[in-house]
């Protein structure tokens, strides 16, 4: 389809200069009245989607030439040769992206501005974006973040219903509460300001995020955020929240696909965008690992950290799990890629998991297995500096840490034990036996000063008798010989003075657990300063 008659609906013809001038002072902060509005509401997602697809064919066919010839505009060629004010587009645009964004916006509204924002980046991507001053960081930002603004909260029950069941919710609704006038009134207002969707149009709104997400990968496959960090966090939030946007259908695959048309599901899609974020194309990699890796933290905590604060539980449910599993094997695929660079971050993941996790048994359970999952990735070096982590984490002054330490030893001893071999530190190969687990960390929570943690730990070691492991067997019965029990006791350690930073504001950073002549827990700052991230 020829590019410009795809434009047409538009009238980019008919929109004052005065206008265009305007929209781009206010920075694509506020939505300007327009004259055409009428003209322009009247769009369908059609016209769009035929724009779009038009793009598409011209920036491959651009990218191409690109690699054969050069740099190659194309696209800004043939809108330059017809008169097409490419300011003036990216105005237009803005208009639709911003009347999406607004809180009253309307189905149709919400698809025009999803796909306007998928043109946009679309645009971006393009050989001589920048050139033709395209870009615009407020609006990108903007445009990704329409993929929460435009889906309905709790969409499920924000559906219309039939007059006799919507009277009644409005009578429901109605009914006063004891509030003061005002908040009354702000919350009246609220309520009017609420829409309902229909099946058919959430469906619409899926499908243009579905877009918007696919045009966010292609924009990350060709356009360099290094010099945006900002931008590449938001990103980095984005894809996170939409890994719990609908149901995955199988197993998901974090392989780079051949086609993006190949991922059918938005968390697939927000998976491969997360992967693309770590690239060295959009700034240092131990930085995006650092901050991906931050973000799944709190997915397989099972918790919703917002911009500030304490985060909160999410109800375990079985959407909530399937999550926080594709969460665990993507973490165990970018290892597997990225091998050295991403194992200092692999065991600062493995701390905080521990180091944030709650008193509750089924979150305990579930955090339990993650660890086990992800140091299975771990050579056995680097699994022996973790469980010296562990080690003193399981003497801390926090009862649930010392509580978590026990379920964690539980999901290790039913892993192969390590060989000895394999570790050349042979300081560090004492931590690498079941026994070492069972004698030292398992048997040292029998005198904890917390009930709980003391039954928690004896009847775990009951369990030890019935595991397939010849070595925990013996381990077992280490404990009750004379010489066994006397070095078991002689190598319990105080948990000191050690404090609990709270979470709420502890970086992203090394967990240091300190003994008793530290008087605070530490988030280690510098990675560089020792060949391993736990010492």
């Amino acid at each position: 389809m020829d590019l410009i008659a795809a434009l047409r609906f538009l009238n980019l013809n008919q929109v004052s200069q005065e206008w265009v001038d305007a929209v781009w002072d206010l920075e694509f902060t506020e939505r300007k009245p327009l004259d055409i509005e009428e003209e322009l509401c009247a769009a369908g997602d059609d016209s769009f989607s035929k724009l779009y697809q038009c793009l598409v064919a011209h920036a491959a066919d651009q990218q191409q030439s690109a690699g054969r010839d050069g740099a190659s505009q194309g696209v800004w060629v043939i809108l330059g040769e017809n008169g097409v004010s490419v300011k003036s587009l990216v105005a237009v645009l803005s208009y639709f992206v911003l009347a999406a964004k607004a809180k009253g916006a309307n189905a149709q509204q919400r698809v025009c501005g999803l796909y306007a924002a998928s043109v946009y980046l679309l645009l971006l991507g393009i050989p001589g974006s920048i050139a033709s001053k395209v870009f615009h960081a407020v609006l990108l930002d903007t445009c990704t973040g329409l993929t929460s603004d435009c889906w309905p909260q709790d969409s499920g029950k924000k559906r219309k219903k039939d007059g006799l069941k919507s009277s009644q919710a409005d009578s429901k609704r109605s009914k006063p509460q004891r509030r003061k006038a005002p908040e009354m009134d702000m919350d009246e207002e609220e309520e009017e300001e609420e829409l309902l969707f229909s099946g058919q149009e959430l469906m619409k709104i899926r499908d243009g995020v579905a877009l918007l997400v696919q045009s966010l990968l292609r924009l990350l496959q060709t356009f360099p955020l290094k010099d945006m960090p900002q931008s590449a966090s938001n990103c980095a939030q984005i894809f996170s929240k939409l890994l719990y946007f609908e149901p995955v259908l199988g197993e998901p695959t974090f392989a780079a696909p051949r086609d993006l048309c190949e991922l059918t599901s938005v968390p697939e899609m927000a998976f491969y965008g997360l992967k693309l974020l770590c690239s060295p194309r959009h700034g240092d990699q131990k930085e995006s690992l650092r901050a991906v890796f931050h973000r799944l933290l709190y997915v397989i905590l099972m918790m919703n950290k917002g911009h500030s604060g304490k985060p909160s539980l999410l109800t375990p449910n079985q959407a909530v799990l399937t999550t926080r599993d594709q969460a665990v094997h993507f973490v165990c695929h970018l290892v597997e890629e990225l091998k050295e660079l991403a194992l200092p971050f692999l065991q600062i993941l493995l701390q905080h998991i521990c180091f944030q996790m709650v008193e509750k048994s089924e979150y305990r359970h579930h955090g339990a297995q993650a660890v086990g999952m992800l140091t299975s990735q771990m050579a056995s070096t680097d699994y022996a500096h973790f469980i010296k982590w562990l080690f003193n984490f399981s003497s801390h002054s926090k009862m649930v840490h010392r509580l978590f330490s026990v379920d964690v030893v539980m999901v290790l001893l039913a892993q192969p034990e390590r060989n000895l071999e394999e570790c050349q530190d042979p300081d560090l190969a004492r931590f690498l036996p079941h026994k070492f687990l069972i004698q030292d960390l398992l048997f040292a929570r029998r005198t904890d000063e917390s009930p709980t943690v003391q039954g928690h730990a004896l009847s775990c070691l009951a369990q030890c008798l019935e595991l397939p492991s010849p070595n925990a067997t013996q381990a077992i019965h280490g404990l009750f010989s004379a010489t066994g029990s006397q070095t078991v006791l002689e190598q319990e350690l105080s948990a000191g003075s050690c404090t609990q930073k709270t979470y709420r504001t502890l970086p992203f950073r090394t967990v240091e657990i300190g003994c008793a002549d530290r008087s605070s827990c530490e988030a280690k700052d510098n990675l560089k300063s020792s060949p391993a991230p736990c010492q």
